[in-house]
């Protein structure tokens, strides 16, 4: 192992150690240690992935964004892309977020393990912009990876979905699980959920004939 990539690999290895510790200065420390330490680019994208993962816990979304960033633009892995993606959404630039997340699609294809991911958070994303068809189209795509990945585990053929019928309800608990599990807090999770159900809501209303008066 070349003494550059094994100075990496320790002070990455010692940074991550330091963070579940508690430690996470000195982790931020390590990880930089590793990132000075290696070729340029580094081996890995893991020192980035670590640096973003304790940025994150801190709440310091801007230099989340930016390892995120670094690590995509070095390994183009789609779980990356799709939390770059997240953090973006967090930090409120939702057209780059929504660019994000196509290029995620666009490079690794819809069978990619992070697709259902990209899916989901994109499906936010509409909601807020009250683009309602593709909120429609987000939730498409979110049950079939779902049932292709149920299927995948108990060895069966995918089945297909089926007509698309959710309730208002249903949709307003979309929006309000997606929105949580963003971390968005409750005040925009209820929002997105309320967009959630009104859009669907509406989308339904425009396929049901006019009562005659």
């Amino acid at each position: 192992m070349p003494p550059a990539f094994q100075r990496y690999v320790i002070y990455n290895n010692l940074g991550w150690s330091m963070y579940h510790m508690g430690e996470w200065g000195k982790a931020e420390e390590h990880y930089k240690h590793a990132l000075r330490a290696s070729p340029q680019p580094p081996p890995t994208d893991h020192a980035y992935i670590n640096l973003a993962t304790l940025h994150k816990a801190e709440n310091r979304i801007k230099p989340t964004i930016k390892a995120y960033r670094a690590a995509v633009a070095l390994t183009h892995q789609s779980p990356t892309w799709a939390q770059l993606g997240w953090a973006l959404l967090q930090d409120f630039q939702l057209d780059e977020a929504t660019q994000t997340l196509h290029d995620a699609l666009a490079y690794r294809g819809d069978e990619a393990p992070a697709a259902q991911e990209c899916h989901n958070y994109l499906g936010v994303l509409y909601s807020f912009k009250r683009q309602w068809s593709q909120v429609r189209d987000r939730e498409r795509d979110r049950h079939r990876h779902r049932d292709r990945d149920r299927d995948r585990e108990i060895g069966r053929v995918p089945r297909g979905l089926g007509p698309l019928a959710r309730t208002a309800s249903s949709a307003s608990g979309l929006g309000l699980g997606l929105g949580m599990g963003l971390g968005l807090g409750l005040g925009l999770a209820l929002e997105a959920a309320r967009a959630v159900a009104a859009g669907l809501a509406a989308l339904r209303a425009r396929g049901r004939p006019r009562p005659a008066h």
